[in-house]
């Protein structure tokens, strides 16, 4: 419908009217029309979803997570940060600390 209006627009006022400006009625008019109330809150009834207050996530009766992998993580960044901040480390000792050489 609007299509139509637009054409016959364009066409009975060519001289007048430019394709940039029906361009533009014709972006506009399609904003207007696609523009939606958003404030609906209907939905189909049961379809709330709650949180639940703790996960547990198990695989065959068994915990899937582990945290000790970060958990050693984050103590070797601490050794290392640690050692960098110390003017007396050597090279040796960070290299070694790199390679996880125990004992250095």
């Amino acid at each position: 419908m609007i299509g139509i209006y637009i054409c016959s627009l364009f066409k009975s006022n060519l001289n007048k009217m430019k394709l940039k400006n029906v361009l533009y009625i014709a972006l506009l008019s399609t904003f207007i029309i696609s523009c939606s109330d958003d404030d609906d809150q209907g939905g189909v009834p049961g379809d709330e979803v709650a949180a639940p207050a703790t996960y547990v996530f198990e695989r065959e009766g068994e915990s899937s997570v582990s945290f000790s992998g970060q958990t050693t993580r984050i103590l070797m960044g601490e050794e290392i940060i640690a050692k960098f901040l110390d003017n007396t480390a050597t090279t040796e000792e960070l290299k070694a600390m790199f390679a996880h050489e125990e004992g250095n």
